[in-house]
Formats: structure tokens, sequence, C-alpha cells
């Protein structure tokens, strides 16, 4: 049996925060996740008890530098700054981890680490200021993953590769990021292994052993190692399995489901591998959106959500893995700090796994998360991004080789899992990858499609018209961001 022991971890800095006080801070469990680790898992030792020494042996080949005392700001969400941040030691192994990891960059280049807090809206205000004004409010951002890119039109942030001291062929970055992010040769979001957030807020898939083994079924563990977990498969295990507990003759939240998802349909079309905008030969943003295959996806969601009770789309994310804990769905689909929140003190067997593929041609898992991305404010030029370059680099070294080995190897599998989910969780780490359609919709909703069509009753069926009336405005989007980057361009 399976059970939870979280610590109660609360969000900290290296130094005071600046900005609002919260009132309240409880014990989180995203404290546990280290997420930039980024989909760069492809670096498998041969040995385990090898793995923590092999990544510190990877040298970040940075300069001497001091710098003197100088305060480098980092703004955060302000229920995040735990992700990059730790001001003390309390004996918790990744808090512990983010501390020791601040610290040999503080004490190597005589930096002082700060946390400037802000929310997520608030924040992009601040970004905006920063530059009109020419102030130093902050030095490093974590910005909201759909909030934040648009910016970048508008040329608040500094371009990475003018950084001279990052080396994106080191395993700290995540290469799909950087790739995907990338156009012209200008990249002005991404993520490294300085944030922990990415696996911490991965969506998976959780499944109820227990009632697995109850109603007969074969847990799908095999099918997942053998690249043949797919959407159908999925749909087809759920079968007849809606339950009404209460006996009111309303599906509720009272009752049992075969599948259990927040309304909000994050990130299902990264995970079944369909992208609304990609890149052409030229290195320019083009429509690549396959109609034919989405059309094929809505259907195949509407019947399962629509003609069935067998799964059910409603409510928080949160909600929704609170239900999963107290044993009322056969798989649950959310964000694993979530999961691992709720599932604290529920005597349920459980496993995990990754979102399965859309069918047996889709070569990959891919795992979608809600990772905010990081940027620098394009006021910091010359000299000072130089030297910026070796704080940031430093960062994304020391979280690759303390803080993501903390969280992953440490507190997901040694405390929380049983060998056959580890499993799962390498497959699900080495598929996260960040989406540029999600990250440059930018208000034209086509990352929400499911979500607008799925939430209708009945299900919305009819993609071609729901995709017709926004093509002119996908196309003025992907005009925009083209003309922006060539209009940048160095």
């Amino acid at each position: 049996m399976l059970l939870f022991a979280i610590f109660a971890l609360s969000p900290v800095n290296i130094a005071a925060c600046s900005g609002k006080d919260k009132p309240g801070d409880s014990p989180s469990p995203e404290n546990q996740g280290n997420g930039a680790d980024a989909a760069n898992a492809n670096e498998q030792e041969a040995e385990p008890e090898d793995y923590f020494e092999a990544r510190k042996r990877i040298a970040d080949n940075l300069p001497e530098q001091d710098f003197g005392g100088q305060d480098i700001k980092i703004m955060m969400h302000d229920a995040y700054t735990h992700f990059v941040l730790a001001e003390e030691i309390f004996g918790e192994v990744v808090n512990d981890a983010v501390y020791e990891a601040n610290l040999a960059v503080s004490e190597r280049f005589g930096a002082n680490l700060k946390c400037v807090e802000e929310n997520e809206v608030t924040m992009i205000n601040v970004m905006k200021k920063t530059v009109q004004s020419g102030d130093d409010t902050y030095h490093i951002a974590f910005g909201h993953d759909l909030l934040t890119p648009p910016l970048s039109f508008e040329g608040y942030f500094a371009n990475y590769y003018d950084m001279e001291y990052l080396d994106f062929d080191k395993p700290w970055w995540n290469k799909s990021a950087v790739e995907d992010f990338t156009i012209l040769n200008q990249c002005y979001v991404t993520v490294s292994s300085m944030s922990y957030m990415g696996i911490a807020r991965a969506r998976v898939l959780l499944l109820n052993e227990d009632k697995m083994r109850d109603l007969g079924l074969k847990l799908p563990y095999d099918e997942v190692i053998d690249g043949k977990w797919t959407v159908e498969k999925l749909i087809l295990i759920t079968k007849d399995t809606y339950r009404d507990l209460n006996g009111d003759g309303v599906a509720n939240d009272d009752d049992f489901y075969g599948y259990l998802s927040e309304n909000e349909c994050y990130g299902y079309l990264d995970n079944f591998d369909i992208a609304i905008m990609g890149q052409n030969s030229e290195g320019l943003v083009e429509l690549s959106l396959k109609v034919d295959k989405m059309t094929a996806l809505v259907d195949k969601l509407a019947d399962w959500f629509g003609t069935t009770n067998d799964a059910r789309m409603a409510g928080s994310n949160n909600l929704r893995c609170v239900e999963f804990a107290e044993g009322k769905s056969l798989f649950q689909r959310g964000q694993l700090f979530e999961a691992l929140n709720a599932l604290l003190g529920s005597d349920i067997n459980y496993g995990i796994l990754p979102m399965p593929k859309y069918d047996d041609n889709q070569k990959d898992y891919i795992t979608s998360s809600g990772e905010f991305v990081m940027v620098v404010p394009s006021t910091i030029v010359g000299e000072e991004l130089t030297r910026l370059s070796i704080i940031v680099e430093a960062m994304s070294a020391e979280g690759y080789k303390k803080i993501f080995p903390a969280y992953f190897k440490i507190a997901l599998q040694t405390k929380y899992f049983d060998n056959q989910s580890i499993q799962m969780l390498d497959i699900i780490n080495e598929g996260r990858k960040p989406s540029f359609s999600f990250v440059y919709d930018s208000g034209i909703g086509m990352v929400y499609a499911l979500n607008n069509m799925l939430n209708t009753k009945p299900p919305s069926r009819d993609f071609v018209s729901f995709f017709e009336k926004r093509e002119n405005q996908i196309l003025k989007q992907i005009d925009k961001i083209n003309s922006a980057f060539e209009k940048m361009q160095p």
C-alpha cells in the first residue's frame, strides 16, 4: 500500500521577499517538485548509485566573477517562490537542496539572490514598467506561460542568444523549449533547471489500482512501456465504470467515474501531439493544424464525455484530485503537486501514468505542464547582460545538480512511488515538452478549443466551423509573430 507522507513546506526564499506578506501560508507539496530539469532525461546513467555524482561532474565552464554583493532580483509569483529560492535549511530534502543550490551560486560569485513577489497579473505590469522606466525592479522573472510571452513582441525581453555564457547544449536547458521558442535566432522565453516547476506542475494520469483489480481490469503499465498506451485504450478501460453511489439518478460529485478531469482541458492538444502553429523551412511561423486529426479527436472525446457518464470533466483540478483520493474514480488527470497534496492521508493503492498517445502512430508520450517561463528585461544590455548570463547559467546548473535529483530521485522515487510507477515517472519526465502554440496563443483561444467545445451540453462536434471562425485571427497572430521577430532580428 502506498501512503503519502508529504512534508509540510511553505514558500521561502534566499533573502527577505519584497512585496506583500501572504496571510496564512500553508504547507505546499509543490515544494517537492523540481520541474525545469526539462525533457533532457536522455542521459540515463547505467548505475543508479552514480546518478548524483554524474550530474555533479558536468562542468558549467563559467569564468570567475565577483559581483561584490550585488543584489540579483528574481521576480516570482507569490505562491511559487519556493520553486527557485529558499532562505533556510529545515531538514526537508527538496527545500534544503534549493537552499544549497542558491548558496553555492551566492558564495561562488558574491551575489545576493533576492525575491520580488507579485501575482501572475501584476507581474505583467511590472515587466512593462521596468523597461518603460529603465529601472532595475527585476533581473530575472518567471511569468505565466500564456500571459508573459506576448510581451516579447513589444521588445520587453532580452534575447537569450545575446547572453554570452548560456550554453544550451548543457543538460540543464530544456532543448525542446529552446528550439521551439527560437525564431530567426531569437529566443525571449524559455525554461531551465533553475526552477523545479515543470515536473511538479506536470499533468499526469493517476489510477486507482484497487478499483482496477475489483473490476477485473488489467493495469496498463506494460502497454505504456510498449508504446501502446492510447486514448482509445483509456476510453475502453473506463467503459461502463460509472456508479450512481448516492442513488439519486443524477451524475454528480458523490458518484464514481471511470475518468475525472478539470474542465479546462489544459494541455490535451500537447498530449496528443496537435500543434496549432509550427515553423517552416525558413524558420518562420506557419499554421500547422491538422484539421482532420483534430476533428476526429473532438468526436472521440465528445462521445466519451457527452454520451456516457464514464468520464466527467468539471470543476477545478484540485477538486478532482480530492475526489480521486476519496476513491471516486478509476483515473484522474491532474497536476502532480496537487495530486500529492490530495493524497496526503489517503489509504488507496494508486499508480501514475503518462497521458496516453493519440494513436499508435504518435512517436512519444508528451507531457504538458503549467511551468512558468523565464525572462530577462531588455533594459539589461552589454556587460551587465553578460554578467547576468553567468548567474542564470550557474543557477540552472546548480538546479540540475542539486534540486532536480533531490525531488525526482529522493522525494518522489524513494518516498512516494513504487518501482512500477518510478518507471512511469521517467517516461513522464522525458516527455515534458513546452508548447509554442500554447505560449503564443495570445487570446486566440485555440489552445482551449476542446474546453470550449466539450463543456457545452451536449458537447459540440463541429470543429470545422469552430476553426473557420478563428482561422483569420490565427493567421493574423502568425503574421504578428513573424513581423515582430523579423523587426527584432539581429
